[in-house]
């Protein structure tokens, strides 16, 4: 067997069950009813994207979570393992493939969300949705999405319970989003620092703060899709407007965001993969 192997069966598998069809389904209805929903209150379409995005910050990690978290423990604790080992094959391919069959699984959703959405924005809104703005839109979700299964699969691959696998991934989202995002109002990132200032008798600078919340998978993902409103100049009260001298520095945060949601991927899938492969297989 090979990676391409792994990866085409276990995506065969997976595009099969309910709860893929489900995650698909879900991803697919935010996004169309949100356009569906606000065609009467905005002439263009970017404008709809942009409250789309803030659904997919919230939402879309919990929606790819049933992805990953338990794809590499559960077939360890059940033993299945133990056939895709013998067939024979490494556990670098079985790790590669397995990891490529759930990319597949989100991209495909990716796609046909932005696809039903392009087809709703085009016959509902006033104004006719901009492909480039939908391209840049859809590589910004695919990528953010892309990073949490990365993080979930690590931690799938790094634990051996499926417990521990479940509250490894709920620990992961409510730190990522809630806490870091600051939506939670007693304790988040903000208090935190703000309690590391106090103990350090120098309160951080605004500069830091800001620094340290863009390292989050969220706010990258926020940041990365900016440009799909640097030409319209404030034409919206809640987007973000780009003088048109600071060009320059909307390109180099946005490629600094791209490699937040890398590194972050990265990371997991590294340290995920180290354990994984001297892990004691049953």
């Amino acid at each position: 067997m090979s990676t391409y192997t792994v990866a085409r069966d276990d995506f065969r598998n997976s595009v099969g069950s309910l709860v893929v069809l489900g995650i698909v389904a879900a991803l697919v209805a935010i996004v169309a009813l949100t356009f569906a929903a606000e065609s009467g209150q905005y002439d263009d379409p970017y404008r709809t994207l942009f409250d789309v995005t803030q659904a997919i910050i919230l939402l879309g990690p919990v929606l790819v979570a049933p992805l990953a978290y338990q794809c590499i423990v559960d077939e360890r604790t059940s033993g299945r393992i133990t056939f895709h080992m013998g067939l024979p094959n490494s556990r670098a391919e079985y790790f590669a493939g397995k990891l490529l069959s759930r990319f597949g699984v989100v991209l495909l959703a990716v796609g046909c969300s932005m696809v039903l959405g392009f087809g709703v924005a085009a016959l509902t809104f006033t104004n006719t949705p901009d492909i480039g703005r939908f391209a840049v839109f859809t590589a910004a979700t695919a990528l953010y999405l892309l990073s949490f299964v990365s993080i979930y699969f690590g931690i799938s691959a790094l634990v051996t319970g499926r417990t521990t696998a479940m509250m490894g991934a709920l620990a992961m989202y409510f730190l990522l989003i809630p806490f870091w995002g600051g939506f939670t109002p007693f304790v988040n990132l903000d208090t935190l620092l703000t309690g590391v200032g106090n103990l350090l008798g120098t309160p951080l600078s605004d500069a830091t703060r800001e620094a340290i919340r863009t390292l989050s998978p969220w706010k990258a993902y926020g940041g990365s899709t900016v440009s799909m409103y640097a030409d319209i100049g404030g034409g919206y009260q809640q987007l973000p407007s780009i003088p048109p001298g600071k060009m320059d520095d909307m390109y180099r945060q946005t490629a600094r965001n791209v490699l937040a949601l890398l590194g972050w991927s990265a990371a997991f899938l590294l340290v995920g993969y180290a354990k994984f492969r001297t892990a004691e297989l049953r």
